[in-house]
């Protein structure tokens, strides 16, 4: 077995990212086979929770301490910038395209600017337009504790409370889960912190393991085999299934199926780059791909609705394949700008404030 540099630069990570955001892209322009495409967020989450972990535990483990003051303003510099500029082109756009949207275009630039959909769609059943916002909220939530705690507890104690978060996290949905729930609030359990924080929790727990010599050796024996990879995806596989038929089991059972064979899938790459899974993930679309992931998921809406009301409006033949070509090149075009005009001045000003290497 060949290790990975663990949390060095690794190009199958930006593969999975592409993975998942090619997930969500199909699911969201329901496409066939795509329908379980929704869990690539759970995947994204996986991987974000990891490397947000591991960094700052090497932070901590190189300098004795994590400066809150700068995880915070990389942060920033990571996320906001292209998220408001995303929030401006949407204003714009629902002005030349989706005129019949402004009069829910104020509130809903208000709750997703404010990071707030997930609680306002979730908790009260608001109608949010930039609904895919969501799962950018629950994230910034999760950012201001979980970096706190690594922080201020010892690496054994923040496994614990990770460890603590991910078994009940499913056993509180249990808990509280009932079908007329579900029915006022339809996506209580689906977008909610306090139901979905053990999805980006699962990537941590393997950052925090892994930073220790015996834990490390402990998940490579067990779980980094190819049989336990097969089982992974066995449970995707069955999992996306049950996800598009059955709201009950992922409010019960799904998410945390879900988190737990993409973490698996995620710890097979990362020590494993001699696997033909690892090479696959490393090759070049994959990782541009991946780079762009975070402005293709702010924009691949946007690039939907729009193509399909050009696709319409000029009667364009083979409408169903017209529409996914021009949906995939405005998505990318408009990720692009996006990246190259607004993410990288801020990640090369981001630097500064990097005390460690990134992954």
């Amino acid at each position: 077995m060949k290790n990975a540099k663990i949390g060095s630069n690794i190009p199958a990570l930006d593969g999975l990212r592409g993975v998942s955001i090619l997930a969500v892209i199909g699911f969201h322009g329901d496409w066939p086979g795509f329908s379980g495409g929704g869990r690539g967020v759970d995947l994204f989450y996986v991987i974000s929770g990891y490397l947000i972990a591991w960094l700052l535990l090497k932070e901590k483990e190189k300098y004795g301490a994590v400066s809150l003051k700068k995880f915070y303003y990389r942060r920033m510099l990571r996320i906001l910038p292209a998220f408001y500029a995303f929030l401006a082109g949407y204003w714009i756009i629902c002005q030349i395209f989706f005129t019949d949207l402004r009069k829910d275009l104020h509130e809903s630039m208000l709750i997703a600017g404010t990071y707030s959909t997930n609680f306002m769609m979730g908790w009260f059943n608001r109608n949010v337009l930039m609904a895919h916002t969501w799962s950018l909220s629950l994230e910034e939530q999760f950012y201001l504790f979980f970096p706190a705690m690594i922080a201020f507890l010892s690496r054994r104690q923040a496994t614990f409370m990770a460890a603590l978060v991910v078994v009940a996290t499913p056993l509180y949905r249990l808990a509280i889960y009932h079908p007329t729930l579900l029915d006022r609030l339809p996506l209580r359990f689906a977008y909610s912190p306090d139901t979905r924080f053990d999805t980006i929790i699962w990537g941590c727990l393997i950052a925090l393991i892994m930073r220790d010599e015996k834990g490390k050796q402990w998940l490579e024996a067990i779980f980094c085999r190819p049989v336990t990879v097969a089982a992974a995806v066995l449970v995707m596989a069955v999992n996306c299934y049950f996800s598009s038929i059955s709201k009950g089991f992922m409010a019960t059972a799904g998410y945390s199926l879900s988190a737990a064979s993409f973490s698996f899938l995620l710890l097979f790459i990362l020590v494993r780059e001699d696997h033909f899974l690892n090479k696959l993930m490393s090759v070049k679309p994959m990782q541009v791909t991946g780079r762009l992931s975070y402005a293709l998921y702010l924009w691949h809406p946007a690039a939907l609705g729009i193509s399909s009301k050009i696709v319409h409006k000029l009667h364009l033949p083979a409408q169903p394949v017209s529409e996914v070509c021009l949906y995939l090149l405005l998505s990318f075009s408009l990720a692009a700008a996006s990246y190259w005009i607004i993410e990288q001045p801020f990640l090369r000003l981001k630097d500064k404030f990097t005390l460690v290497g990134a992954a």
